[in-house]
């Protein structure tokens, strides 16, 4: 089962698949997990059920960062819902590719219509990754080449990045994460960008 971590993180949101597997995945012989970040994925009754942990380590892996990244988390307010995030953008985008991290498609879309209406950006320079946009060209272009199309600005970002999409590249300058509190959720986003 790869990303495995989303037996535990993801089951608020895709309870029903999630359910069928936990309920099936016990009548094979073997199972193996694969996740890049499983805090917090193996409990108790899992080892009760002779569940083996092995780790890997990519030793050749090297400890410094190679990105100069801004990391910036909000939460949406009940006085003026995300003036405040609309405000940084507004004043700190900058050259290279900005990516707006939510996982809720309907505020993502209007975020980037309050962005666009203040003249911030302007539509042709937004890609939207979710799942209603999977067969867009530039999605598509995304998820085969593992780089942004090079007239993009801004990526509108739903979960569909942090488990299954990696880009390369070192176009990437802010990150900005709304209303996020999945721990593994952040990490597995934050991995998907790798220097090319």
């Amino acid at each position: 089962i790869d990303e495995w971590h989303i037996l535990i993180s993801d089951s608020n949101f895709r309870g029903k698949a999630l359910l069928y597997v936990s309920a099936n995945m016990f009548r094979y012989k073997k199972i193996i997990g694969l996740s890049g970040t499983p805090y917090g994925c193996i409990d108790k009754e899992l080892l009760k059920k002779n569940v083996k942990l092995i780790k890997f380590i990519n030793k050749k892996s090297d400890p410094n960062i190679k990105g100069n990244y801004n990391l910036i988390t909000y939460s949406k307010s009940n006085e003026n819902g995300f003036g405040a995030f609309i405000n940084h953008i507004k004043n700190n985008i900058t050259e290279g590719v900005t990516v707006v991290y939510k996982n809720d498609i309907d505020e993502l879309g209007e975020i980037s219509k309050i962005l666009i209406e203040q003249n911030i950006i302007n539509y042709e320079e937004c890609l939207f990754a979710n799942s209603k946009q999977k067969n867009n060209p530039e999605m598509v272009e995304m998820m085969d080449t593992s780089l942004i199309p090079s007239n993009k600005k801004i990526i509108f970002s739903t979960s569909v990045m942090s488990t299954g999409i990696n880009l390369q590249g070192d176009v990437f300058r802010s990150f900005y994460i709304l209303d996020e509190i999945n721990l593994i959720e952040i990490v597995q986003f934050i991995n998907r960008f790798r220097d090319g």
